[in-house]
């Protein structure tokens, strides 16, 4: 028997340009348009401070974690990470 994956979501911080390429390795999205707003803006004209986006993906297990330390190899924080 196969289990429904769970869908988990966390908080990206982060400065400068969004590791765009993290949503390919890590298998992941924006959570919301908002997200989506955030990280286009800044790919298309950085800014100086402290950018937050909520990020979401689907697991297999709830103890399944996003790569926090290859996140955090491009100066980006992962934290509030919630699994339902």
């Amino acid at each position: 028997m196969s289990r429904s994956p769970c869908y988990q979501q966390f908080t990206v911080e982060w400065h400068g340009r969004f590791p765009l390429d993290m949503l390919r390795y890590d298998c992941c999205f924006p959570a919301s348009e908002e997200a989506v707003a955030v990280i286009y803006d800044t790919l298309v004209e950085p800014t100086v401070g402290k950018h937050t986006a909520r990020i979401g993906r689907l697991v297999r297990r709830k103890g399944d974690m996003p790569c926090v330390d290859r996140w955090e190899s491009f100066c980006a924080r992962v934290c509030d990470i919630r699994t339902d």
